[in-house]
């Protein structure tokens, strides 16, 4: 039978057989060997039907004789391998004795060992075998979710859990076989109302060795009753059955506030509390039905209506007994709230009304409205680089009591108040206040600002579009050519007036013909930028306070000149990208004079000083012309000086830098005879370009200088 369970307990013995020879064994599953002797019993390990158990008999010959070992057992059950063995002296050998039971039981039989010697002696050595046959076919029910496996014998009970009608409880009935062979299932039957079987296999049904049947068990009540039935089942012809039981029940939850029974879907009102203060209420639920209850869902919404410190889901509530969690309602905003909590499947409607001020704001432009602030951006209408734009802001207390307006703030670049109120102020619920601001932008494209107003912050975005086109640009007093030592008064002009204050800057860069630079090319303010103004509906450039133009130096050297002005309208630059130009061209010229004189006199000679400028900075020769007193003559007349390698040593030199093309130099004139007799001395000086126009200076002798 199915429900059959045996054990046996393993007891070997250990004595000495009279021929000399010993005998041990050890069964399956064994760790150690025992002795035995002879009228000994070898206890087999319990063993399912289908299946076998081993016992092995060591024989040991310890005598001077050669023995034959022949070994038989007195049951089919019982096979003997070998069945014959040799044994000469000092030797040893295994005989197995191997247990397959057909049926569940005890069985038991005698196992014969006669040693016959070389004489034609025999003499026989018995042992007992005792061993125990399981039934291998088991049945067994496990209820989900929990997975509790139950062992089922036959005529057992199998009671469901308690189970709500029109919900099922299910189970999985198993049937296993243990054995090494196989079993045919007759079949499975089912009687009595509310069970039900799922994915039975077509009967009968053969279930190998090892191998287990499943099939679904299910209790679904129709009712609040209790219902039984019969599961049966035939293995091999023989019948089981098994008793199966349920109990069909429903909980019943009631609701209550104070002790004041609610349904749900009925309305749940708070009292009215200031904002961001709590009014809380206490919810009751309690189990009236005759099984228990799970809630599973526990939610109160939106964030106004908050769960506190709500108990752990699912809430177990057993028959009579009651829980309580609460809510509370946290109004954001003044006015009327509404919301809902959710118990189990059940909901009910949250009311409350939260008391307090609430500012809002309209935004009035040109006349019309464009923002009532409801969201976080407030757009205003696009203005163009270089106006302004007024706008109103209303503020008005929208809420149910009065409030005080601590803070109000319009800032970001280009945003400011025109119109500041005196701040606290209190406004009544429905009252409201007005501010002036303006916008004036000085980007092109999106500006962002932001308002205040106490504790809420609104972004404020507006797009600033392009300005006019800006007029022609022109440089006055600005030729395309100059020559070396002017100072020129440049000024900026615009073809027409500009409807807006426009600021720039006049720039000059200078490049060289020869690779170096000449500080001395700049603005009468020392440097090679300055700044200026032209005023809205103005064509001229004011730099400074009124001046209409900035003095510029042209330097002592050749190259280019490029005047640069570049406009801008606050931080948009109208001129764009590339700056209005003009290049000034300072052409490489003969050398000037520019101041001729005597430096010092004596009877010997005297010392002329020159200075002049070559803007190439380079000097290849200086020519002299001497005029004698009337009634004199001179030995020499006209003088030449190769003055190259000086000056292309003074005008490589860092110290000529500073200088441009501008020289100094000072020549000494030895004479043989009367200096008085000298009347003037004309100079001239030559470079790569030409030779300067002639200078002349008087000599005055008073003898002995």
């Amino acid at each position: 039978m199915l429900h059959k369970i045996a054990f046996i307990t393993l007891a070997p013995l250990a004595l000495l057989a009279q021929t000399g020879v010993t005998f041990t064994y050890q069964v399956s599953g064994a760790s150690g060997i025992g002795s035995l002797a002879s009228g000994g019993t070898v206890v087999y390990p319990a063993v399912a039907v289908g299946s076998a158990s081993l016992a092995t008999i060591y024989c040991s010959n310890q005598s001077q004789s050669t023995y034959t070992l022949t070994a038989s057992a007195g049951s089919a059950l019982f096979v003997v391998s070998p069945s014959q063995v040799q044994l000469a002296p000092g030797a040893s050998a295994a005989i197995g004795i191997r247990f397959t039971p057909n049926a569940a039981g005890l069985a038991s039989a005698t196992a014969s060992f006669i040693l016959t010697d070389s004489d034609g002696n025999s003499q026989v050595v018995r042992f007992a075998l005792s061993a125990q046959a399981l039934d291998g076919v088991l049945a067994s029910a496990v209820l989900t979710p929990n997975g509790n496996q139950t062992p089922l014998a036959d005529g057992a009970t199998f009671a469901f859990p308690p189970t709500p009608p029109g919900s099922a409880s299910p189970a999985i009935f198993t049937i296993s076989n243990h054995t090494a062979s196989p079993v045919s299932i007759d079949s499975v039957l089912l009687s009595g109302t509310s069970f039900s079987l799922s994915g039975l296999p077509l009967m009968p049904f053969k279930l190998a060795g090892g191998a287990q049947m499943s099939v679904g068990l299910a209790f679904a009540p129709n009712g609040a009753a209790s219902f039984s039935g019969t599961l049966s089942y035939s293995i091999s012809g023989v019948l089981h059955s098994i008793s199966l039981t349920g109990t069909g029940a429903a909980a019943s939850l009631e609701y209550a506030i104070g002790g004041q029974a609610i349904q749900p879907g009925a309305t749940i009102s708070f009292p009215a509390v200031a904002v961001g203060s709590p009014a809380v209420l206490t919810i009751q639920v309690g189990n009236t039905g005759t099984a228990g209850a799970q809630i599973s869902t526990l939610a109160a919404s939106p964030s106004e209506f908050q769960l506190q410190n709500p108990p752990t889901l699912p809430i177990s509530l057993a028959i009579g007994q009651s829980a309580s969690f609460t809510v509370a309602f946290v109004p954001a905003a003044p006015g009327a709230a509404n919301g809902l909590v959710k118990v189990g499947n059940m909901s009910f409607v949250l009311a409350g009304v939260g008391l307090g001020a609430q500012f809002g704001c309209t935004i009035t432009a040109g006349g019309q409205t464009v923002s009532n602030c409801g969201g976080s951006t407030i757009t205003l209408p696009s203005t163009s680089l270089g106006s302004q734009l007024p706008f109103t802001v209303q503020i008005a207390n929208s809420g149910n009591q009065s409030g005080v307006l601590q803070n109000l703030a319009i800032g970001g670049t280009g945003f400011s108040i025109t119109a500041q109120p005196t701040l606290p102020v209190t406004l009544a619920a429905g009252d409201s206040i007005q501010v002036g601001a303006s916008f004036a932008p000085t980007v092109l494209g999106l500006t962002g600002g932001y308002l205040q107003i106490n504790g809420q912050t609104f972004n404020i975005t507006v797009a600033a579009t392009a300005p006019p086109a800006l007029p022609a640009v022109s440089f006055t007093n600005a030729t395309a050519q100059m020559l070396p030592l002017q100072q020129p008064s440049i000024g900026i002009h615009l073809a027409a007036a500009y409807p807006y204050d426009l600021a720039g800057t006049l720039s000059l860069s200078f490049k060289s013909d020869l690779l170096v630079d000449d500080p001395s090319i700049q603005f009468l303010n020392g440097q090679r930028n300055i700044g200026f103004e032209i005023p809205a509906g103005s064509v001229d450039a004011v730099f400074g306070v009124s001046s209409s133009g900035v003095v510029m130096q042209t330097g002592s050297t050749a190259g280019v000149i490029t005047l640069s002005a570049a406009l801008t309208l606050g931080q948009y630059v109208v001129t764009g990208s590339s700056p209005v130009t003009q290049d000034i061209s300072i052409p490489a010229a003969a050398p000037q004079i520019l101041s001729f004189q005597i430096g010092s006199m004596d009877t010997a000679g005297f010392n002329l000083l020159l200075t002049g400028l070559s803007d190439t900075r380079s000097l290849n020769q200086l020519a002299f012309t001497f005029t004698p007193t009337q009634g004199s003559s001179l030995a020499t007349t006209t003088l030449t000086a190769d003055v190259s390698a000086a000056f292309n040593s003074w005008y490589q030199s860092a110290a000529s830098d500073s200088f441009g093309g501008q020289f100094t130099v000072s020549v000494r004139f030895n004479v043989t005879g009367a200096v008085s007799s000298l009347q003037s001395v004309t100079a001239t000086a030559t470079n790569g370009n030409g030779t300067s126009a002639p200078q002349s200076v008087a000599l005055q002798s008073s003898g002995t200088q």
